[in-house]
């Protein structure tokens, strides 16, 4: 910023100016006049010393009669007076212009303090003021990224969506399909294991059927043979009889 040089200058200007001025102070209190009179106001000398002069009339015999009279104490009491107005005017020169430039240092110490404070408070409002805005701006500009998260997130979950969508359209026709060919694998094997059946059916039909006429033959060429075995009986016992 570029009234913060002014204030840190303004602010250091104050400082050393304050040191001036608390030096000179310590030096304009330790003047014997202004100190003596600034501690006893001229208004009060003149009661203080008028009494001290009556109680000095009043209060302080000496042996044979009064030394300090009335008159004496009315010259002392003008004599004190001018005395002190003297010293009073003397301190006033002495410390009127040291006074005056104390004052002006502290005129101006407060001027500075004055012009300091005001641009310390410039300062703060124009920072704040820009605080205000960087953060005006700053959540602006966080919105509008939230904005186009939100919009990229629903862009990105309907993108995915449809992916999930033409995936699971495209898993199910190919399960459709590895179904359907399993289903015509076993159909093939059945009709194969049923086709094996069958021959095999057909074949063991042909062997009874072979069996049996073997059999029928045989037991008919068995029968033959009793037959005619018993035709030659027959034959013996009747020629057997005739003759």
């Amino acid at each position: 910023m570029s009234s913060a040089p002014d204030e840190h200058r303004l602010l250091e200007e104050f400082r050393a100016l304050f040191a001036v001025t608390k030096r000179k102070l310590r030096w304009f209190r330790i003047l014997p006049l202004p100190l003596l009179f600034g501690l006893i106001p001229l208004r009060l000398f003149v009661p203080l010393l008028l009494i001290g002069h009556v109680a000095a009339v009043l209060l302080i015999p000496r042996p044979g009669g009064r030394v300090f009279t009335w008159q004496q104490a009315g010259v002392s009491f003008a004599v004190s007076l001018g005395c002190v107005i003297i010293l009073h005017l003397l301190g006033r020169l002495m410390g009127g212009p040291p006074a005056k430039r104390l004052a002006a240092s502290i005129a101006g110490a407060r001027a500075r303090l004055v012009a300091c404070q005001k641009t310390a408070e410039a300062n703060y409002q124009k920072e704040s003021e820009r605080l205000r805005h960087d953060a005006e701006t700053r959540t602006e500009q966080l919105h509008q990224h939230w904005n186009q998260a939100v919009n990229q997130a629903e862009t990105m979950r309907n993108d995915l969506q449809r992916h999930l969508d033409a995936k699971l359209s495209r898993a199910a026709a190919k399960s459709e399909h590895l179904c359907q060919q399993g289903l015509e694998h076993l159909q093939q094997e059945r009709d194969r294991h049923a086709g094996r059946l069958k021959d095999e059916m057909e074949a063991e039909r042909a062997r009874l059927e072979s069996s049996r006429s073997a059999k029928k033959k045989q037991f008919e060429s068995s029968q033959q043979t009793q037959w005619q075995v018993l035709e030659v009986e027959r034959r013996n016992t009747t020629q057997a009889v005739y003759d």
